[in-house]
C-alpha cells in the first residue's frame, strides 16, 4: 500500500472491489472507457457526464472505484468520514450520499449490487483520528474495520470539527489528541478491541492477504492515469 498517501494525503478514502473496471461501471450507466495502459482515449468534456469510475491495476484481480458526489451542497467532507468510521467500527455503514469521502457507503453498496468483496481505506493529515480501513464480503457486510482510535475519541473529533464551524470555536477548547499509537479493530465474532502495532502494516497485510494494492490517486483525476491499466466511467447519458 501507499503509506505516504494514506498519512499525508488532506482526505484519502480508496475503494477496491474484486471485480473488472467495465462490469462494475455498467452497473451505474453507459460504460465508457477512458484511458488504458495510461493514454488517455476520450476528450476531457465527457467528464461532466461520469457519475462513477473504475479502473484496473495491471495483473490484479481487483479495481478502484470512485462514485462521483450529485450533491449541491455536500457534507462537511471530515464530519462524513468521521460519522462512517465511527459506524464501521461497530460494523455498519450510515446512509450518506454517495462521494469520494463515503468510500465505505461506495463500497458497500458495490459489494451488494456485484455480489463481490470490497476494500476501503482511509486517512487525512488534516485532521486527527482518521486512519483505517474496513473489509466487506460479498453481501456487503464488514468483516473486519480498523482505525487508529477507537469511539470515545471520535466523538471528541466530531465535535470539534463541527464547532469549527461555528462562530464561538476556540481552538484552545477542544479535547482532541492524535492516537496513542495502538489500533482499534472490530471483528463481528469479538467485538471492539484494541491490539499493538501501527496502522499501515496493519492495513498492508490486508492487501497482502487480498492479492489487491492501492492505488496512486483516484480514478477521478482526469487524464492521471499512468498507474492503472485501464480506467472505466459510467456515463449518466
Amino acid at each position: 500500500m501507499d503509506e505516504v498517501r494514506l498519512e499525508d494525503g488532506a482526505c484519502i478514502c480508496d475503494v477496491l472491489v474484486q471485480a473488472t473496471p467495465e462490469t462494475i461501471v455498467a452497473a451505474f450507466g453507459r460504460p465508457v472507457k477512458l484511458a488504458e495502459s495510461g493514454r488517455t482515449l476520450t476528450d476531457d468534456s465527457l467528464a461532466r457526464d461520469i457519475v462513477f469510475f473504475a479502473a484496473g491495476l495491471e495483473g490484479l484481480s481487483w479495481s478502484v472505484i470512485e462514485a462521483v458526489s450529485n450533491e449541491a451542497e455536500p457534507l462537511d467532507y471530515i464530519v462524513t468520514m468521521l460519522r462512517q468510521t465511527n459506524a464501521a467500527l461497530a460494523g455498519d455503514v450510515l446512509a450518506l450520499p454517495l462521494s469520494y469521502e463515503n468510500g465505505l457507503g461506495v463500497a458497500q453498496l458495490v459489494a451488494r449490487q456485484l455480489r463481490v468483496p470490497a476494500l476501503a481505506v482511509w486517512g487525512s493529515d488534516e485532521w486527527v483520528g482518521l486512519c483505517g480501513g474496513a473489509l466487506f464480503d460479498a453481501s456487503g457486510n464488514i468483516v473486519r474495520a480498523c482505525n487508529v482510535c477507537g469511539p470515545d475519541a471520535i466523538a471528541l473529533h466530531l465535535a470539534a470539527r463541527e464547532r469549527l464551524a461555528s462562530d464561538d470555536y476556540d481552538p484552545d477548547d477542544d479535547e482532541t489528541s492524535d492516537d496513542d499509537g495502538d489500533l482499534v479493530l472490530y471483528e463481528p465474532a469479538t467485538g471492539l478491541r484494541t491490539v499493538a502495532g501501527e496502522v499501515i502494516p496493519f492495513l498492508d497485510a490486508w492487501f497482502k492477504e487480498l492479492g489487491a494494492a492501492q492505488p496512486t490517486s483516484p480514478p477521478s483525476l482526469w487524464g492521471v492515469w499512468e498507474g492503472y491499466a485501464e480506467v472505466w466511467g459510467a456515463a449518466s447519458t
